[in-house]
């Protein structure tokens, strides 16, 4: 109540909620969303060119390359998960709006030609 009259008449201080950024979390997300976003790059990016080899009759090669493609997949989202889930989740975040980005500027490219 001591409160609300000390608002009421205009004394009231303003309350501040102290935020403290961890900077070892901090850059934990962003070293997680920056290697999420190159992974996404080099995943994403040879999609195309597996594809094509698929439709061209290198079904061997492309499902090697296939299996690559995972293969560091598995391997750069474990080795985020030895400095946290921070560190995982932004990468998955990095993969995930890559993704997006990669797929988009592919269809652009197939319209052009």
């Amino acid at each position: 109540m001591e409160m609300d009259a000390a608002f009421l008449k205009g004394e009231a201080k303003a309350m501040t909620i102290p935020i403290a950024l961890d900077t070892d979390l901090v850059l934990r997300a962003a070293g997680g969303f920056a290697a999420g976003a190159l992974l996404g790059l080099a995943h994403f990016g040879s999609l195309r060119m597996n594809a094509r080899m698929f439709a061209g009759g290198g079904a061997m090669r492309a499902f090697g390359m296939q299996g690559l493609r995972f293969c560091l997949l598995i391997a750069v989202l474990g080795g985020l998960t030895m400095f946290g889930a921070v560190a995982l989740l932004s990468g998955t975040l990095g993969l995930l709006l890559t993704r997006g980005v990669v797929l988009r500027r592919t269809l652009r490219m197939e319209r052009r030609v």
